[in-house]
């Protein structure tokens, strides 16, 4: 990814329709992704400074791992990536 305008991004996503997760399961997902970055970094995949903020943001902002899945593919133009979503986020590399 390129680098993003996280604060643009926060109020993209902030203005998006979507149900947050709970204090519970944004906890889970927090303690997932710590341990999916570190097995990135054993396999020398080390995200980058803007990478990292945008996940940080996702977690931030309590959005559904499905939905932030969506929205990584959607930015680094992947295939398989949701075209129709609602709103996608304009920031970044698009």
């Amino acid at each position: 990814m390129s680098y993003f305008d996280i604060e643009n991004m926060r109020a993209e996503i902030r203005a998006m329709d979507f149900v947050r997760w709970t204090p519970e399961q944004e906890e889970i997902w927090r303690d997932d992704s710590e341990e999916s970055r570190a097995n990135l970094v054993i396999e020398s995949m080390i995200s980058t400074p803007s990478e990292d903020a945008v996940l940080e943001l996702m977690l931030d902002e309590a959005m559904p791992p499905q939905l932030a899945a969506q929205i990584l593919l959607w930015l680094r133009d992947y295939p398989n990536a949701d075209w129709y979503m609602p709103n996608p986020p304009v920031t970044g590399s698009r």
